[in-house]
């Protein structure tokens, strides 16, 4: 007698799992989507979770590219070291046009010739002034992914090798040239195609009240080099350019590509127990095991979040009795929660999904103290709140709720207090792995992944490590910062991958880290119909 379709299922399910989890490891080792397709390097600036001593913040340089060659290097900079003249794409922004006379020979098809005054300046962070190899010999750099450390400023390498000239991409659209001055990091990629590395370059850090409602590069660059052929020759290609930069109007930059998609349709870039920040270098046994964000509420909306992950305290006998949570550890003032997310909104054209998700401290057992939060919620975010029965709730169009004119979705998870408000919606189902490993969180990934019923419903996979007794009591110097450094990167791999294609929110600790805005931003084009060059061509221009 033969097998029924029905008793094939868990096979097919089994496997299925099997083969995501083989593609996930093995997409961990490609930290940004090679865009094999289009022919075009990627590179990527991050910023590191770790904290040491009073160091925090330290930047990381991640590359793709199929076509990589032995020598091919990527440079950090403090300084935009490509003069970018974009001749067919009108979106283009927040770069200015280079000066036609500052000393370009003018276009030719395929080749543009640049001549320049070195540029004044300190070397890099960590080199002697005495030149690229004074001194003691550069070390080996850690957390590659891609094959064995590289020194992070390699024997012999020419302090003038960013001066010259610079060749203009063959398609005719970019023409680049690369300016005098050293850069303050410099990994080489070992002819590898992929790759993350560390650096010892620290942030300066930007507060969040003074990034702005604006798009801008935030004062480092990453190029992906190429040396010219010559013992001698000192010029460099230019294959990739990026920036670290604010995403805080991405939905509103491609609102008519992504108008007509749903909500449960997007990739939407989030971050767990969100309140939970710390942004200066202080590191006790609590902060080291509650603190899981870097930037305040209003710093991860400007970076491009939008979707933030609340835990509410109440506490009758304080002077503050409302508190952002972690567990039962008070971590801020609710007030100031809200004042960001408030401050955002009425500042962007944005659509926000605050996702009201556990209520660890003085609820009780009835609904009193619920129904209190309800009305703080609607007085200090109501005129702004999106109503749940307008549209299709979860299934509603982005371009549904821009015209409502409201675009801040409240979601509360406690089902039968959504009568109290039209304003609250159902809470969005929270996916998590309790994996206290990479392999682990993969595996559940993986099987997340391979559900079809999630498919119809606002869903987010909690895309961090969660650490045990036994895991703290073995590590006592271990942190939600380590377990986010181990885990991150494989996470940035997901969401560039072919998970990227199936996520509709992804959280994840220390966003900096990771590549999940950019990643969901690209998916979300794809999903909208626009070409896989396409994409990364309009991720590029705003």
């Amino acid at each position: 007698m033969g097998t029924t379709p029905g008793a094939r299922r868990p096979w097919a399910a089994l496997l299925l799992v099997a083969v995501l989890t083989v593609l996930a490891v093995s997409e961990a080792r490609r930290p940004i989507s090679a865009s094999t397709k289009c022919g075009t390097a990627r590179v990527a600036i991050s910023v590191s979770p770790l904290l040491r001593s009073k160091e925090m913040r330290v930047l990381e340089l991640s590359w793709s590219y199929d076509r990589a060659l032995p020598g091919d290097r990527v440079a950090l900079y403090d300084y935009d070291p490509v003069a970018r003249r974009q001749w067919g794409d009108s979106r283009r922004r927040n770069e200015p046009v280079p000066d036609q006379d500052a000393g370009a020979v003018p276009a030719s098809p395929h080749y543009t010739e640049f001549d320049y005054n070195a540029r004044p300046g300190a070397g890099p962070q960590g080199l002697p002034q005495g030149g690229w190899n004074a001194g003691a010999a550069p070390g080996s750099l850690p957390g590659s992914l891609s094959g064995p450390g590289t020194s992070l400023f390699p024997a012999g390498y020419p302090r003038d090798a960013f001066s010259g000239r610079a060749r203009r991409a063959a398609d005719g659209v970019l023409e680049d040239r690369v300016e005098d001055g050293p850069p303050l990091a410099v990994v080489s990629t070992d002819g590898m195609p992929s790759g993350w590395r560390a650096t010892n370059v620290q942030e300066r850090h930007t507060p969040s009240s003074q990034l702005g409602y604006t798009s801008r590069c935030l004062s480092y660059w990453a190029a992906y080099e190429r040396p010219l052929a010559g013992p001698s020759d000192n010029r460099s290609d230019v294959l990739a350019v990026t920036c670290l930069r604010t995403r805080p109007t991405w939905m509103a930059d491609f609102r008519a590509e992504l108008g007509r998609l749903r909500l449960v349709d997007l990739f939407i870039p989030g971050t767990h127990d969100s309140a939970s920040v710390q942004e200066d270098g202080r590191q006790n046994i609590i902060d080291r095991y509650t603190v899981t964000q870097d930037e305040s509420i209003l710093g991860q909306l400007i970076y491009g979040v939008r979707y933030i992950d609340l835990r509410v305290g109440f506490y009758s006998s304080k002077d503050k009795q409302w508190w952002a949570n972690h567990g039962v550890v008070r971590m801020q003032p609710l007030q100031g929660v809200l004042s960001d997310i408030k401050a955002f909104v009425g500042n962007t054209d944005e659509i926000v999904i605050l996702d009201v998700q556990n209520f660890p401290a003085g609820f009780g057992k009835d609904n009193k103290v619920h129904l209190k939060l309800v009305h703080l919620l609607e007085t200090e975010l109501g005129e702004m709140m999106a109503y749940r029965d307008h549209g299709q709730g979860w299934g509603s169009r982005l371009e549904d709720i821009w015209s409502s004119g409201r675009r801040l979705i409240v979601a509360y998870d406690k089902e039968d207090v959504l009568p109290a408000s039209r304003k609250l919606w159902p809470a969005v189902r929270q996916f998590w792995g309790d994996a206290q490993t990479a392999e682990q969180l993969t595996r559940y990934a993986s099987t997340i992944m391979s559900q079809q019923y999630i498919r119809g419903f606002a869903w987010a996979l909690m895309a961090e490590l969660t650490p045990n007794a036994r895991l703290i009591a073995s590590n006592p110097t271990g942190s939600l910062r380590r377990l986010a450094h181990q885990i991150n990167r494989n996470v940035t791999s997901w969401a560039e991958g072919p998970w990227g294609e199936l996520i509709n929110t992804l959280a994840v600790d220390f966003v900096r880290s990771t590549g999940v805005v950019e990643a969901a931003i690209w998916h979300n084009l794809r999903r909208s119909g626009v070409d896989i060059c396409d994409a990364y061509r309009l991720l590029d221009s705003v």
